[in-house]
């Protein structure tokens, strides 16, 4: 049995890759909005930084920080002129 061919008079559209990571970045802000906009987000200017303590040493500081899933030779601290 053969089935009819449906033909439109529209070019077809050309996928773009880069429009589901749009779509996707898009969805992530409407979910995430609410949560960034509140205090932590006005007092640090940060969208998102995790808890850690800070600590000093005669020639060094100590960070742990709080990175559930993050293993430690994932993490990586870089100070470029002054700042972290």
């Amino acid at each position: 049995m053969t089935l009819p061919v449906v033909r439109d008079s529209q070019p077809a559209a050309r996928w773009d890759p880069c429009a589901e990571f749009e779509d996707l970045y898009d969805r992530m802000g409407a979910l995430m909005g609410p949560v960034l906009a509140g205090p932590a987000r006005q007092l640090a200017g940060l969208a998102w930084s995790p808890l850690a303590d800070v600590s000093e040493t005669e020639d060094a500081y100590l960070i742990e920080a709080d990175l559930p899933g993050v293993k430690q030779d994932q993490v990586s601290v870089e100070v470029s002129g002054g700042t972290w």
